[in-house]
């Protein structure tokens, strides 16, 4: 099975969105654990060191690295124009 952990850097970020973009933060992090190739919902980044993925979620984006097979840790979450900047 899949896990995501939150950097304390990203879950700051994280605490301090919306609640309703909160909520489907965790509803789309609960999905995406149960689907079998997870790597075919994340796409890939270049040029972003030291993440490797990246997840859309609306209007925001969490900059995903793979630490391990089934291991994934979140190290950004932002708002789309701000977040690859």
């Amino acid at each position: 099975m899949q896990s995501f952990h939150f950097t304390k850097y990203s879950y700051s970020l994280f605490l301090e969105l919306e609640s309703n973009v909160r909520e489907r933060v965790e509803q789309k992090l609960e999905w995406i654990k149960k689907h079998p190739d997870i790597l075919s919902l994340l796409r890939p980044l270049k040029g972003y060191e030291p993440a490797s993925y990246r997840l859309r979620i609306g209007n925001y984006r969490l900059i995903i690295h793979q630490k391990a097979k089934s291991k994934f840790v979140i190290v950004d979450i932002g708002h789309r124009k701000n977040i690859y900047q």
